[in-house]
């Protein structure tokens, strides 16, 4: 999933300035350029766990990528149980980490 950040931003800025309210200066103490930096967020339930990671494409800072993986602990031995849990990642991706992120700031 890849979402477009606003013109005035990429997607590196908007990680920066959104979630970890990192300043340039604080920045310069690495002494080197930043490319970007990256999240990662894991939601364990016992019936399952997502993992997903929230970084810029580096390839065209214009967008963020976003990946999910989604984690099952008791085995399936059916197409249709493995369609329900495919189902339910997706549905966490596009109606509850997407929600997340967009989100707006709160300061």
């Amino acid at each position: 999933m890849s979402l477009d950040c606003t013109p005035e931003s990429n997607a590196a800025e908007f990680i920066q300035d959104r979630f970890l309210k990192i300043d340039q200066d604080e920045i310069g103490i690495l002494e080197r350029p930043l490319a970007g930096v990256g999240l990662r967020f894991n939601s364990p339930k016992p019936e399952e766990t997502f993992d997903f990671r929230v970084e810029p494409w580096f390839r065209d800072l214009k967008y963020l990528f976003i990946e999910l993986r989604g984690e099952f602990p008791q085995p399936i031995n059916n197409l249709e149980l493995a369609e329900k849990r495919v189902e339910q990642t997706y549905d966490y991706l596009f109606n509850k980490i997407s929600k997340f992120i967009a989100l707006p700031d709160k300061l």
